[in-house]
């Protein structure tokens, strides 16, 4: 295991799904999830994830019981909760403005995050995240530019303690 969590074996994995050889037969998303078991996989995956592909895999990510506290809040702040969620009172109000269904999907994903956050489901907390310096970019900043109706539960602008994993390059 190096500084990324990862095994070389699930580097590779995580690899061969994102960047495949041309001799690399294609990975079948529902193979693939099925293949991760740790939390530094889970981490990696939320950290490299295209958030044009919609919240289906980030859904996936906060569902399994051994997803860290710190990938958690890192999914949290990275699906915009600002502007997707605090910037609303209810889903209701989102629905009727000039939205994508995404919106609701994100929408819905932030607020499963926060409600398990807060009930403690995200029980393990080895991966540390700081959501005012993830690789150098302050999303507490960039999300609380937005006017908000309802505020941001304290604990979710707090870091996470744990260890400080490295991105990987694939």
């Amino acid at each position: 295991m190096d500084a990324t969590g990862l095994t070389p074996e699930q580097y590779e994995l995580l690899k061969r799904y994102y960047w495949p050889d041309e001799e690399d037969e294609e990975i079948e998303e529902d193979d693939f999830l099925a293949q991760l078991t740790t939390p530094e996989e889970l981490h990696q995956l939320a950290w490299k994830y295209n958030w044009d592909d919609g919240a289906g895999i980030p859904d996936w990510i906060i569902k399994q019981p051994f997803c860290d506290r710190g990938t958690a809040l890192l999914l949290f702040w990275r699906a915009a909760p600002g502007p997707c969620y605090y910037a609303y009172a209810n889903r209701e109000e989102l629905s009727q403005t000039k939205t994508l269904l995404f919106d609701l999907d994100f929408y819905d994903l932030v607020q499963e995050i926060e409600e398990k956050y807060l009930s403690g489901f995200f029980s393990q907390q080895n991966i540390a995240f700081n959501p005012a310096n993830d690789q150098g970019t302050d999303w507490i900043k960039e999300n609380l530019d937005v006017k908000v109706k309802r505020e941001i539960p304290a604990i979710m602008l707090e870091p996470t303690p744990g260890r400080v994993l490295e991105r990987a390059s694939f």
